[in-house]
Formats: C-alpha cells, sequence, structure tokens
C-alpha cells in the first residue's frame, strides 16, 4: 500500500502517460471525497430534510487520504491512522471508533471486485464531555488488469469528519440513550439508579451557560472518570 502521490512523484520524468492517468485516478478520489463532504454541508444548512438521521451544526475536525494497490492486510494501517485522529478522546471513545470503521472498512479493502465500490457510516459518541458525530466514507476503485497504470492495481481513499450535535433538539430518550451508551450501561435497572447519567443529561439540557464553572467541571470529572485541570 502506498500513496498515490508518492507513486506519481516516483515516476520517471518520461513516464508523461502513467502520471497523466495517475492525476485522472487521484481527481476521481477527490471527486468521490468532495461529493460525500458537499452532502454532510448540505444536511447542515438543511436539517428539517434529513429528520430521520441525527444531523450535526458544525464541523470541526477533518482528515482524508489516497492509497493505491491496497490489500485486505492495510486494514491494521488504516486503524493506526483512525486511531492518531481520536488521540485527543478518552481511550474507551477511541478504541470504540475504531473497532467500529475497521469493521466497516473491512468489506471494502478486501473487495477483489472489479469497478468500483464504497461504504459510508456515521456514529453518534461523547467526546471530551461533547455529544458528536462522526461521519466516515470509503472509496475503491480495482482495475480489470494489471499494468494499466504503472503497477497500480486499484485506489483506495477515506475520509472522517467530527461535528458537534445540537443536543436542543435531541429528544430526553435519545440523550439518555447516548449517554449511557458512553457510561456503558446497559439495563434498565442501571440507567435508572445512575446519578451521573441523570446529572449529566439535566447538565446538557440546560447548557453550559447556565452552569457554574465549577459545576460543570464537578459533571465532566465525574463523567470522565478523571481530575480536570484549568490552565
Amino acid at each position: 500500500m502506498a500513496f498515490l502521490d508518492t507513486i506519481r512523484n516516483a515516476l520517471k520524468p518520461d513516464d508523461t502517460k502513467a502520471r497523466e492517468q495517475l492525476d485522472i485516478l487521484k481527481k476521481a478520489a477527490t471527486g468521490e471525497l468532495d461529493r460525500y463532504r458537499n452532502e454532510l454541508v448540505q444536511k447542515m444548512r438543511n436539517p428539517d430534510a434529513f429528520r430521520e438521521e441525527i444531523v450535526p451544526y458544525k464541523m470541526f475536525e477533518h482528515m482524508e487520504q489516497y492509497r493505491v494497490s491496497v490489500t485486505d492486510k492495510a486494514a491494521e494501517q488504516i486503524s493506526s491512522i483512525v486511531d492518531s485522529f481520536f488521540s485527543g478522546g478518552e481511550k474507551d471513545v477511541k478504541e470504540g471508533f475504531s473497532t467500529l470503521i475497521k469493521f466497516a472498512f473491512d468489506a471494502i479493502l478486501g473487495s477483489q471486485s472489479a469497478g468500483e465500490s464504497s461504504t459510508q457510516n456515521w456514529y453518534i459518541a461523547l467526546e471530551r464531555g461533547a455529544l458528536i458525530r462522526v461521519d466516515v466514507m470509503a472509496w475503491r476503485y480495482n482495475f480489470t488488469g494489471e499494468g494499466l497504470i504503472t503497477d497500480v492495481k486499484n485506489a483506495f481513499c477515506f475520509t472522517a469528519t467530527k461535528s458537534f450535535v445540537d443536543t436542543a433538539t435531541l429528544k430526553d430518550q435519545e440523550l439518555i440513550y447516548f449517554v449511557a451508551k458512553s457510561l456503558h450501561l446497559s439495563s434498565v435497572d442501571e440507567i435508572i439508579k445512575n446519578k451521573v447519567l441523570a446529572d449529566y443529561v439535566e447538565f446538557l439540557r440546560k447548557g453550559f451557560r447556565a452552569q457554574p464553572v465549577n459545576a460543570a467541571i464537578a459533571h465532566y470529572e465525574r463523567l470522565a472518570g478523571k481530575p480536570v485541570v484549568l490552565v
């Protein structure tokens, strides 16, 4: 597995045809990523048209990469890249997303079918005390034979975007579900008796600005299970 630009830059000066073909391939991959990103932007601009899903309102982190000649063994490398995307989050959040995304990409990474294939998914979780949505997309194109573009057998690109979710648009049961999932609560009895969950759902409902600073810190410390240090 190699970066598309790395393959292109390694070509000989007289390999103009191969360079042009790689440029076309990158343009196709870029077009897929742009299309997916634009779809997300349109959802944010017109959330009422997508009421069947939880639509975020602002992107705050984004990554994308292009690869060529990927195999099913590339899953571990892709997983490490995804890990870095969540490097600032809690360990269980990072591991959870890494597992979900790796599972989603496994099928497309192992695909041997000629032509293009793609997958796209989105997930909701708590990270750093905020409710976020993570959108991921992968696109792959397999050539029908080898040697069409130097030694390139396929092209692969993927993207991930983090966005904030407006908790005011969610119903109580939706908030309870996502907070309970973050706290690893599964039974109704655990959920009913858990004070941290009840406090944090109320905290999200009232909003951070309505809470004293000390109360906000205390809520997050209990949710994250670690102290907050103000610098």
